[in-house]
């Protein structure tokens, strides 16, 4: 059943105009509307609470509604909006807003994700109030794959923080881009595990064949080696620099 357009509050609302919606569908739903209209939030008014929001569910529809007044001004709020509504219609084109970050978009393209059972078009719509919508089609899914997929491969090398180390299903870990925290999945052999946990919560270089997306960042590596960076207290001072240079 379809919100009456007429009754819509919120500042920004998901619409799931399916008869039928399966639990684990509404979940992915609410998690990656709620994470999708965050992570814009951070990108649009940085220095504010970007869990600010309050949530309101519409009765006799699947809609889920959320109102920013209590955190953001009317023109942070119509920022976001806008900015939300701008993306997704750039994203269905291929191209990526300068407010949607890696996360905003996977969060889109779980949306598009949905319902993969039927056949035709799914019924998602995400209403900026009563006057504008954009639908969530098919096609957002596919574009943000080539955005944010693997694209090809060759050795190299990525550096971060070495983080959550797992052997479920082969062993890997995570290592944290120092400059946008993105997350790089790193599979590794047995043989360096031991190299892998002296390591952890590190910052090192990992060495082996590394998979790209279309632009250039790295998604994931094959390890063939890693090399911790130094300590902080091992790393000489500029005092100390100074005197190496003058004994040289």
């Amino acid at each position: 059943m379809a919100i009456d357009k007429s009754k819509v509050v919120t500042d920004i609302t998901l619409e799931l105009g399916e008869d039928e919606i399966s639990l684990t569908d509404f979940s992915k739903a609410v998690d990656s509307f709620v994470g999708l209209i965050k992570e814009v939030s951070k990108s649009v008014s940085p220095k504010k609470n970007a869990a600010g929001w309050t949530v309101q569910v519409y009765p006799g529809s699947a809609g889920i509604g959320l109102s920013g007044a209590n955190t953001f001004t009317a023109t942070e709020v119509n920022a976001i909006r806008s900015a939300v509504l701008g993306g997704i219609d750039k994203l269905e084109h291929g191209i990526r807003s300068e407010w949607f970050s890696d996360k905003a978009i996977e969060h889109s393209r779980t949306l598009a994700g949905l319902f993969k059972k039927k056949s035709v078009q799914p019924s998602i719509t995400i209403l900026g109030g009563m006057n504008e919508s954009k639908a969530i089609t098919r096609n957002i899914s596919i574009k943000a794959g080539e955005i944010l997929d693997p694209a090809y491969s060759e050795d190299g090398a990525i550096d971060g923080v070495l983080e959550k180390l797992s052997a479920h299903g082969g062993f890997n870990f995570v290592v944290y881009d120092p400059v946008d925290d993105r997350a790089i999945q790193c599979e590794v052999n047995e043989t360096l595990l031991d190299k892998a946990w002296k390591s952890w919560r590190k910052r090192v270089e990992v060495t082996g064949n590394v998979k790209y997306r279309r632009d250039g960042l790295a998604v994931s590596v094959r390890a063939t080696d890693i090399f911790p960076f130094p300590d902080k207290e091992n790393i000489p001072t500029l005092d100390q620099l100074r005197s190496i240079f003058a004994a040289s």
